[in-house]
């Protein structure tokens, strides 16, 4: 991890440039994962919570969450309008939480991605396996190779965004798997994004060596099981010490299934 703020110059303009994110999504979703896991009280952190749309979303159901992104900018805009929650900037590969404080972690938008180095996700897996309770869930997703090949390299395309307009240009080192996004917003300075992808057993390996067990895999857009077409996977994982692990899973993800389904997700 570096020192720079790369979302410096993007934070202002976050939510317009991705008012199409569907959130809700992402609410029903940790609602139903919260509801599994069948605890008096959710004591919930949103790693990498950017600026706090899914935090505030979720708090207005009632939550009492907290939101860290390593991005100070990021984590000011989280702090900002109503239901605005507890919100820090902090790496996630060395959390400022005490250790089995969390029952429900999640880690969304490909922000894990962001981790360049394999030995840095290894460490971001052993900070949510320290923070996390025993009985707790890991709730998060990871872009594939599929979704950059596919949306994103070696292609340039302009955006508008209400009053603005947004340039982006993404350039792909397959052999290295990093993906370069430079982002340009009005005639400001481009800034430059870069994310790494993992292939499924690198991710299955980091999450072994980091005391984790992945309790399940699936398509994000489906909820089933990831196909060479998936440009998205979501996981659910759990610490090795817990006595829960993978009870009723099945259940939970065909009741998650059905939820989408009838909602038209």
């Amino acid at each position: 991890m570096t020192g720079r703020d790369d979302f410096q110059g993007l934070a202002r303009y976050y939510d317009s440039i991705m008012d199409h994110i569907d959130y809700d999504r992402w609410v029903v979703v940790t609602s139903l994962v919260a509801d599994w896991l069948a605890v008096e009280s959710v004591r919930h952190v949103d790693v990498a919570c950017g600026t706090g749309v899914l935090l505030k979303k979720l708090r207005q159901h009632g939550w009492s969450s907290v939101g860290l992104d390593l991005s100070p900018a990021m984590a000011r805009e989280a702090a900002k309008g109503p239901y605005a929650p507890p919100t820090f900037a902090a790496d996630m590969c060395a959390l400022p939480l005490r250790d089995s404080s969390s029952t429900l972690m999640t880690c969304f938008f490909d922000s894990l991605n962001f981790l360049l180095d394999y030995d840095e996700l290894v460490q971001a897996f052993r900070e949510v396996a320290r923070v996390l309770d025993d009985d707790g869930i890991y709730y998060f997703d990871m872009i594939t190779e599929r979704m950059v090949t596919e949306y994103f390299a070696n292609q340039t395309w302009t955006e508008r965004s209400g009053k603005f307009k947004t340039s982006w240009g993404g350039q792909y080192d397959s052999v290295g798997r990093i993906l370069d996004l430079n982002v340009q917003v009005h005639s400001r300075p481009p800034e430059l994004l870069r994310e790494r992808v993992y292939y499924p057993s690198e991710i299955h390996e980091a999450l072994e060596e980091a005391g984790l067990v992945l309790l399940r895999e699936v398509d994000s857009e489906t909820w089933e099981k990831p196909t060479h077409k998936t440009v998205r996977v979501e996981m659910i994982a759990g610490k090795k010490s817990g006595t829960q692990l993978g009870r009723n899973m099945d259940k939970l993800v065909e009741h998650i299934q059905d939820v989408l389904s009838d909602l038209g997700h």
